[in-house]
C-alpha cells in the first residue's frame, strides 16, 4: 500500500512539475519553430531576431523515467527468495537486476542518439 501511494504522489508531483515548467517556458515569448530544420544550426529562420550568427541551442529537456527491473523490496516470511540470498539477488535487495542495468544502459544510448549534436562526446560533470 505504501509503495502504491508513493507512486501516486510521485506521479502527481511529476505532472505538476511538467505543467509548471511548461507554463514558465511558454511565458518567455520565444517563437516556437515549426520547420524540421530548426536543429540544423546553419540556416536562420524568419523569426530569428538576434542576427545571422545565432545558432540553435537546446533550451530544455525534461525526462521522466522509471527505473529498470529490480529485485523486490519486501517479501513474505516463507518465500524461497529471501533478501540475503545472493543467488537470486546478486546486486542486493531492491537494487537493479542485470536486466535492469541493461534496460537503463539501452535507455541512455537512446537518449544520447536523440540529442546527438547537443551533447559532448563524453559526459563530464562540471
Amino acid at each position: 500500500a505504501f509503495s502504491r501511494n508513493m507512486s501516486r504522489w510521485l506521479y502527481f508531483f511529476s505532472t505538476v512539475a511538467v505543467v509548471v515548467l511548461s507554463m514558465a517556458y511558454n511565458q518567455t515569448n520565444e517563437p516556437v519553430p515549426v520547420n524540421k530544420d530548426v536543429f540544423n544550426s546553419t540556416p536562420t529562420s524568419r523569426t530569428n531576431t538576434t542576427g545571422n550568427r545565432s545558432t540553435s541551442t537546446l533550451q530544455l529537456v525534461i525526462v521522466f523515467s522509471r527505473h529498470g527491473s529490480r529485485g523486490p523490496e519486501f517479501t513474505y516470511p516463507t518465500s524461497p527468495y529471501q533478501p540475503q540470498d545472493t543467488t537470486y539477488w546478486p546486486n542486493g535487495w531492491g537494487e537493479l537486476t542485470e536486466k535492469g542495468h541493461l534496460q537503463m544502459y539501452t535507455l541512455g544510448k537512446k537518449f544520447r542518439s536523440l540529442y546527438d549534436g547537443f551533447l559532448e562526446e563524453s559526459y563530464s560533470p562540471k
